[in-house]
């Protein structure tokens, strides 16, 4: 399976990234609501959509930079084991 590429996370702990963290994309924009897909696991595991305020995904989930992204590829080549 090809990774998906995420442009968005809201971290577990501390500000880094851990199986808990969600990866998620914005699916669809409804004005002042967003809909997104979520996935865990460094993006291995689906956990549905979800429907949420523009200023509550604003407070709960930061863009994915390329220090984020630097840590999740080391992360993600670590947990092999979530790969079932």
């Amino acid at each position: 399976m090809k990774n998906k590429d995420f442009k968005y996370i809201c971290m577990a702990e501390d500000g880094k990234p851990t199986e808990f963290s969600i990866l998620a994309n914005i699916v669809a924009d409804h004005g002042d609501r967003v809909e997104i897909e979520r996935y865990q696991r460094f993006g291995k595991l689906d956990i549905g959509n979800a429907n949420m305020s523009i200023e509550n995904f604003e407070d709960f989930y930061d863009v994915i930079d390329d220090e984020i992204s630097k840590k999740l590829k080391s992360k993600n080549a670590s947990r092999s084991d979530y790969e079932r």
